[in-house]
């Protein structure tokens, strides 16, 4: 759970200052070596259909020791769970062998398709630190 004091962006809007409570995150990770892996940390508001990024990293050519610092320190010192591309299981052993709260997406046929329907009925907020 956080409060931050950020400038959010939204479809355009930029606030400023603005004062927003998170309590329920999630944290993304997808593997790349040419395109640049990403993690992501988010705030999903259910109940106002909100999606709040707030915290990002993008690197490419991203090493399994670099990965494992990173993550460890974006999960809280392993206290929050990180959910994973199941492309790279062998990495998810990896992280996972050495603390990390790893679990892989669970993904299955028009498994992209409907990801993107539901993200469409969100409106997505980026905050910039």
């Amino acid at each position: 759970m956080g409060i931050i004091p950020e400038d959010i962006n939204t479809l355009g809007r930029l606030f400023r200052n603005t004062y927003i409570q998170f309590d329920n995150i999630y944290n993304d990770l997808d593997f790349c070596w040419n395109n640049p892996t990403a993690i992501k940390k988010i705030h999903l508001d259910k109940n106002r259909k909100k999606i709040y990024v707030f915290d990002e990293v993008y690197q490419q050519y991203m090493s399994d020791s670099v990965l494992l610092t990173t993550v460890k320190t974006f999960t809280n010192g392993n206290q929050q769970y990180i959910t994973c591309d199941d492309a790279n299981p062998k990495t998810i052993d990896f992280l996972n062998n050495n603390n990390v709260r790893a679990i892989p997406t669970i993904k299955g046929a028009d498994s992209i398709m409907r990801g993107i329907r539901w993200l469409q009925d969100y409106i997505p907020f980026f905050t910039y630190t």
